[in-house]
């Protein structure tokens, strides 16, 4: 059984866009008007009962509800009352509820579907609106805001009764300044900050399968996010994502934490097991448009340690920093485009436990170990990305035009492994390389401190003499020494399927 994450946030976006409507004029009747524009652009549709009073707009049994036919799925949201009032000094306040639920539906499999419901309790929230028609600012702060797990529930079978989950997730000074601008596009900007968020969550599965408790923190939660909705199509990015983007939607977010750090513990099969981990600060961006995705990721200070009764001690490791990035096309083309990509751990290591199983005698360095590398060059996509069944066709979802190893460093155990090249490709010649596009195009390695390494595998025994001699023999023909055990070679493979060693003919 798996629930969309994805559902979820679509609930959390709901209700951001529920305060941002409220910020779009000067009066009660205006703000309604644009408030409804906003979520039903985002492919809602909302309800609710309108009664004027004076210089207040009450709406009374207010739904919110996205339903995306193809995956029979449905995120809904109830408020019991919203009063928006006219304060008379160019600003509207809106008097939102202190608790209200919504819930997330969705398919399993075999035509079965689930449901899962939620409360959301705010502490002395406020949001007050100012502005002009067009440019709109409004500013949210609650004390507190909670987000407690209700039933969660199967049809057209119940699951079973001797399985329950508990739990939920706080935020605490939680501040959200918004602008929403009109024009063309409708374009929306945040800046969201809470002093901490913390969750926790408590499983039991039937027939007792085991257990799970899940607790975690995060300190200093700063974001930032800018969005283009296209007010020319009927698309949304649930119901047509590939028009919705061709439109002119476009979404980037940033975001910066403090400390963090999660917990989880569990048993299965009458065994318990355990998992830590934490970093000191992390940063991460996300955006979309229809030119291409973007992630970025990067922690400091990471912690992990895992403990199960499987295992004759704790498995810990740490690193000081760790990054991953992407940027890649979305929508096919059939001009090639841009890729990007970027991992790296820097000072990895690993508690001596470890070590012991690897090395007992002690025989190599236990530097920590680092590693990067960032590609880069040009593809073109044949199919697009957020089409699923497209991309588990018979065709392949990309063809390969380009790619620069931009930089490459593996350092380990005392050894140093540094690489550059590039290579283009040619996708019509299938038969050079059987099965594979020809490239062409050269890369340049050094290695530092190879030799010794192996000295050091073949005295712990890990390596057998004969076998080092056959590797000897492999960087003497691939690789040219420099002195302080130092081998440089550079690796060509030519427009004729020539395969070159240091100018040398191999292939």
């Amino acid at each position: 059984m798996t629930y969309s994450f994805a559902r979820l946030s679509c609930a959390a976006t709901a209700f951001t866009l529920l305060a941002q409507g409220a910020a779009a004029d000067v009066t009660p009747a205006e703000v309604w008007a644009d408030m409804k524009a906003q979520i039903e652009n985002q492919g809602y549709t909302i309800t609710a009962t309108e009664t004027p009073s004076g210089n207040a707009l009450s709406l009374t049994d207010l739904e919110i509800v996205m339903s995306v036919d193809a995956q029979d799925s449905d995120v809904g949201m109830t408020l019991p009352e919203l009063v928006l009032t006219d304060v008379g000094d160019g600003t509207v306040s809106v008097e939102l509820p202190v608790s209200f639920p919504f819930s997330v539906s969705g398919p399993i499999e075999d035509g079965k579907t689930f449901t899962i419901s939620f409360a959301v309790t705010q502490t002395a929230p406020s949001l007050v609106v100012s502005g002009d028609p067009g440019a709109i600012t409004y500013d949210y702060k609650a004390e507190a805001l909670d987000v407690a797990l209700g039933e969660i529930s199967t049809k057209p079978d119940e699951k079973p009764a001797d399985s329950k989950a508990t739990g939920g997730m706080q935020l605490k000074d939680v501040r959200s300044v918004s602008q929403s601008t009109t024009g063309v596009m409708r374009t929306l900007a945040q800046q969201f900050t809470a002093a901490e968020v913390t969750y926790g969550f408590d499983i039991v599965l039937p027939e007792d399968e085991g257990t799970a408790s899940l607790k975690g923190m995060v300190e200093s939660l700063v974001a930032e996010s800018a969005s283009d909705f296209p007010l020319n199509t009927d698309a949304t990015m649930a119901s047509a994502p590939v028009e919705f983007l061709q439109a002119g939607f476009a979404v980037g977010s940033t975001a910066s934490f403090g400390k963090n750090s999660m917990q989880l513990d569990g048993t299965g099969e009458g065994n318990a097991f355990s998992f830590a981990a934490s970093s000191d600060s992390g940063t991460y961006s996300l955006g979309m448009d229809m030119e291409s995705f973007l992630v970025d990721v990067a922690t400091e200070g990471s912690k992990v340690t895992v403990t199960a009764d499987q295992l004759p001690f704790p498995l810990a490791a740490e690193m000081t920093t760790g990054a991953f990035g992407l940027e890649m096309p979305i929508l096919k083309s059939d001009d090639p485009q841009d890729y990007n990509m970027t991992l790296a751990i820097a000072d990895f290591a690993v508690s001596e436990d470890i070590w012991m199983l690897i090395d007992p005698t002690g025989g190599l360095p236990h530097d920590p170990i680092t590693a990067a590398m960032n590609v880069s060059g040009l593809m073109t996509l044949q199919e697009d990305v957020l089409d699923p069944a497209d991309m588990m066709g018979d065709t392949p979802p990309a063809e390969l035009q380009e790619l620069s190893l931009n930089s490459l460093l593996l350092q380990v155990a005392g050894a140093q492994l540094f690489a550059q090249g590039a290579a283009t490709f040619d996708n019509s010649d299938t038969t050079t390389f059987p099965g594979y596009p020809r490239p062409t195009g050269k890369i340049n390695i050094e290695l530092k401190g190879g030799n010794g390494l192996l000295d050091r595998l073949i005295a712990m025994g890990l390596v057998e003499e004969q076998m080092a001699q056959g590797a000897r023999m492999m960087m003497a023909m691939f690789a040219v020494p420099q002195g302080d055990d130092t081998l440089t070679s550079e690796l060509e493979i030519t427009k004729q399927g020539q395969i070159l060693a240091n100018g040398q003919r191999l292939q």
